[in-house]
Order: structure tokens, then sequence, then C-alpha cells
């Protein structure tokens, strides 16, 4: 028997063999070490995407295998059944307000994955890039250091106006994580390669929204309009592709028959006034203590293109149709809240009694958690009292409340084994989305714009000679949308819990 520690013994183990182990074992923990320390040089970055992305994520969870959000449903899911069918829909690449709707659609033609698992995966990835967006711009336009701009992400995320974008409103918050790196590198660049990247955010914010898009060239315009000579002709350059698109689109949806301005004979005078410091007000007093010398990277010229836009709402001339003085409000919430950091982080200098200055930091950061906790997780039918004035009252609702889907669901699947060959469906537009992911039957689905209706619809539809009319809508007198019970006329058929499938036996038989 041969010893261990004898030549032949030794030579059984070729040496290259252990020269690659060795080498394997030595570039691994290189490996392992630089990836350390990469993850603590940008853990502060790292926090601000994965901050917002939990906090997005929890109401996703709760929700289970249903989508939360009104236009989560009612848009994007038809979208993608759309995209793979050949519709492409609303993608219109000459139109400001296109890429999510194709990077939806491209998603879900090339994985075939559920609709709905998609946009329960995307709305926080999202929500992510925005927090990671807050983060950079804070570091490279506001000069912040990592802390404060990671409170920024933080706070911007987690107020309930930027989680009420957050919740449906996936081209705003693409189209804002767009604008912010924009202005990130700043419109004041002197190399090519900065500006080419500055002008090429700048299109892809009106690419993704208009409304943003208009944010990022009001902002341009009024630096410009503080620039002489060479800096005013530098920043009309970059501005060129995205004020080219924006105008376009603008020309286009005037062609389509959308009124970009209409004259209101009953203005609402109060209401957009009031409202934004209704949402504000918990913010108020730290805004008011950070605005005093405030400068920051275009953050004051977006306050006032959205109070620009609030003040026009109140006027006789008007732009309903495109966008409602409430969105305004909501593009306000990350400039605030960068406004509201700052004011928390004068404090000191105000609050120079350590226990005033801490009751005061605790007590506000105690009304900011509860807000946020109770926006998250209490359900729509029992939203928190604030609330009330404010839409959605939670985020646990699609375009119904999220404990009623499974009984929505089941209640359009029995309607797609059940319906007769020459049976017609229509769809108030809070419902049809759900028909696009559950309902199988070939038959006729009729669908009607957003602010139609179910009675509306009918009167439609009967004048267009269908006589045997299915509907799915609540069967518990608790409707949304103005309608607590299905229109006069129809008579149901099968309900499943709180829902119902009705058929139209006329009006005589109310």
């Amino acid at each position: 028997m041969q010893k261990v520690g004898s030549p032949r013994n030794r030579d059984s183990v070729p040496r290259v063999e252990k020269n690659v182990l060795l080498f394997d074992n030595t570039r691994a923990g290189e490996l392992h070490r630089r990836s350390w320390i990469a993850l603590r040089d940008h853990k502060f970055a790292l926090a601000a995407f994965a901050v917002p992305l939990a906090i997005r994520a929890v109401p996703e969870i709760l929700a289970g295998p249903y989508p939360i959000g009104y236009d989560t449903i009612a848009s994007y899911v038809p979208i993608m059944h759309y995209w793979v069918s050949g519709n492409l829909g609303p993608f219109n690449p000459t139109i400001g307000g296109w890429l999510l709707f194709a990077m939806l659609g491209v998603t879900y033609q090339l994985t075939r994955l559920d609709p709905i698992v998609i946009v329960k995966a995307i709305g926080p990835i999202l929500y992510g890039g925005l927090g990671s967006a807050q983060y950079q711009f804070s570091r490279a336009t506001l000069n912040w250091p990592q802390r404060k701009s990671l409170f920024l992400a933080t706070l911007g995320s987690a107020y309930f106006i930027t989680l009420r974008v957050g919740w449906d409103l996936f081209r705003n918050t693409l189209a804002l994580s767009f604008l912010l790196l924009a202005l990130s590198i700043g419109p004041y660049v002197t190399s090519k390669r900065k500006g080419v990247a500055f002008a090429f955010l700048g299109w892809l914010t009106v690419a993704t929204h208009l409304l943003v898009g208009a944010l990022f060239i009001g902002i341009l315009g009024l630096s410009a309009l503080r620039r002489e000579g060479m800096a005013m002709r530098r920043i009309i350059l970059f501005a060129a592709p995205a004020t080219v698109q924006f105008t376009l689109s603008l020309g286009l949806l005037q062609s389509q028959g959308t009124a970009l301005v209409r004259l209101d004979t009953t203005p609402q005078l109060l209401g957009p006034l009031i409202y934004p410091f209704y949402v504000f007000l918990p913010m108020s007093f730290l805004i008011a203590l950070g605005f005093r010398g405030f400068k920051g990277g275009g953050l004051l010229d977006w306050i006032v293109i959205c109070g620009i836009g609030i003040l026009l709402a109140m006027t006789p001339l008007s732009t309903p149709s495109m966008v409602g003085p409430e969105r305004w409000t909501w593009m306000m919430s990350i400039p605030l809240a960068a406004l509201a950091v700052e004011g928390y982080s004068r404090l000191p200098q105000l609050l120079r009694k350590p226990s005033t200055r801490n009751i005061v930091k605790y007590s506000w950061a105690s009304l900011m958690i509860v807000l946020s906790v109770a926006f998250i997780f209490s359900p729509a039918t029992l939203a928190f009292p604030y609330y009330d004035h404010f839409a959605p009252t939670s985020m646990l609702q699609s375009t119904i409340p999220i404990e009623e889907s499974s009984q929505l669901s089941m209640a359009i699947q029995w309607l797609s084994s059940n319906i007769p060959k020459n049976g017609v469906l229509i769809l108030h537009n809070a419902i049809y989305g759900w028909a696009t992911e559950y309902f199988r039957a070939p038959n006729t689905v009729v669908w009607f714009y957003p602010g139609t209706t179910l009675s509306e619809g009918l009167s439609y539809t009967l004048k267009q000679g269908y006589s045997m009319i299915y509907t799915v809508w609540w069967a518990n007198g608790q409707g949304w949308y103005g309608e607590p019970t299905a229109p006069s006329g129809f008579v149901i058929v099968h309900r499943q819990g709180a829902f119902g499938v009705f058929l139209f036996l006329g009006y005589e038989s109310a």
C-alpha cells in the first residue's frame, strides 16, 4: 500500500488540475471581493431602487393574482391582447405616449406570460426606477449627499400622491423617470455626448407621456428666457427633438377629433385651487421651510408650470379632455417632496432645542408612516377618513374592490360557457378589461369610452339592432360609477358573490 506522501501518490493527481482549481478559487474570491466593494460603495443607490420597489410591491402581494389600478386592467391588459392579434390599439409612434404600449405589447408577444402577471411585475419595477431617478437627480443636480438623496427617494415614493401616480399611471411614472434623468444631465452641458443624451432623454419623455413632456419643454423654455446668446441657442437645440414630437402629437390629436382647448361655460372656481392644498397639507410646513432660498435644477420652474395648469383649469378656457387639474397637482409631488426634504434638513437651524426638534421630526415621520400605511393596506370599502376626498381611496382596488376580483372573474368565465351564440355582451369601461382576460366565447363584445354609463351604452346597443344583450355588473346594490344596480330592463341570470350576469328583457320587464 502506498503512503499518502509518496511520490507516486502525489503524481496520481494531475498538476494542471490542481492549478486550475487554485485559479478558480482565486478568481471567485476576487469576484466576491469586488462585488462586496461595489455593493458597499453603491448601497444608497441600490436602496433608492429597492425601497420604492418594495413599497409598490406590497399592495400587489396583498391583491394576490389580481391587478391593482384602474388603467392597469382597463387599458394595459387589453393593449397586450390587442397587440398579439395585430390590433395595435393606441400605439402610434407619431403621437407621444406610445412607448410604454410598445414595451408591454412586445413583452407579451415574446414571453406569452399572462398580461396580469406582466403588469403586476412592471408596476413595482417602474416605481423602483422612479426612486432611482430621484436619487440620481438629487445627487447630480442638487448636489445632495447620499443619505439626503435616499431620503428624497424614500419620501417621494412613500407619499400617497406619488403612490397614486404609481398605482396605475405607468406612462407618467416612466416619463417622470426620463424627465429627472434628463434634468440630472442639465441643459447647459458642454460636451456633444452629454448634449445628445440630454436631447434623447427629453424625446423619450415626450414619447412616453405628453403631460410630462409638457413639463420638460416648459422647464427648458423658462430656463431659456433667463439666458442669452449661446446658452439660449443651446437650450433650444437640445429641446428640438422633444418639441417636434410634442407639436406633431398635438396636431395629430386635434386632427383626430381630440379637442385640445374648449370653452367651459361653467368653470370650476375653487375646487382645483383647494385640492393641491388639501393633498399636500401634511408636508406644507416643511415645504414652506425648504422653499426660501431653494435653488435646484428646474424644480421651481416645474412647480410654476403645474400651478399655471391648475389656474387655467379654473378659467372658462380649459383643457379637460387632455388633462384635468388633479393631474397637474399629482405632477407636483416630486418637486414638493424635494422642498420638504430640504425643509427637514433645516429643522436644526429653526429648532435649536434638541427635545423640541425631535418631537417635531418624530411626529411628522409618524404622520407620513400612518398616511402611507393607510393608503397601501386599507381596503377601498374601509378607507382612511383623510382619503374620503381623494381618488382612489386606497391602493387595494383596480376598477373594483380587490376583495371582489375573484367574484367578477368567475362571473365572466361562467358567461363564457353559457352565453347563447346570438348573444352580445355590453360592458362598462371598468369591466371591459376583465373580459379581455377572462371572456373566451367568440360572441361580440361592445365597449364604450370611459365616462359612458351602462345605461347610455344600453341605449346605443339597442339602436344598433341587437336584441339578446348581456352584461356583468354588481348584483348587491353597491355598484360604483354612479350605478349601484344594473339598468332597468336587465334581469339577473347568474350571481357570483357581489357580481351578477344580467340579460336584457326589455324595459317593460322592470
